[in-house]
């Protein structure tokens, strides 16, 4: 990948329609309404790589953050700034979890932000955490505990009675 990425560059070198790596830029955004565009926010362009746009399931390690002391439950919508769902019912401080999304795959080691929106439209960050891997096989289960009588065994076989009511 590293060769590959070498290469481009190396390539692009030699062309004039692209700007150099660390340089100032002048962009010009059409057909949008100065209503739209506040100075009090920022905005962030970014370039994605040829396998960037496509989607995967991503598997997020997720820290809540020291100062928030908002209840997150397990069906909670949040907002991700990377591109959820182990089943826990409320994500409690100084707990670790990972979480399961679908997503644009980014480099591994990507950092994670997660915002709750409020009904007034204010958003607070309340997790963090970065990408633990980029994994469809990835198997997410939740854990319970099932009891009943044993039927039958018979080898790695069995048969299980009034488990369910």
């Amino acid at each position: 990948m590293i060769k590959q990425i070498e290469s481009e560059q190396e390539y692009n070198q030699h062309k004039q329609d692209h700007a150099q790596v660390h340089s100032y830029v002048t962009l010009y955004v059409k057909h949008v309404p100065i209503s739209r565009i506040e100075p009090a926010h920022l905005l962030f362009v970014t370039g994605l790589l040829a396998h960037e746009q496509c989607l995967s399931v991503l598997n997020i390690v997720l820290n809540r953050t020291n100062d928030s002391e908002i209840i997150v439950n397990s069906k909670e919508r949040l907002i991700f700034h990377v591109d959820k769902h182990k089943f826990e019912r409320f994500f409690r401080p100084r707990q670790t979890l990972v979480a399961t999304c679908f997503g644009s795959i980014p480099y591994p080691l990507a950092s994670a932000l997660a915002f709750k929106q409020f009904p007034d439209g204010r958003q607070e960050l309340v997790v963090t955490g970065s990408l633990l891997s980029v994994n469809h096989d990835r198997i997410i289960l939740k854990r319970l505990v099932l009891s009943g009588h044993s039927f039958k065994i018979h080898k790695r076989l069995s048969v299980t009675r009034y488990m369910f009511f």
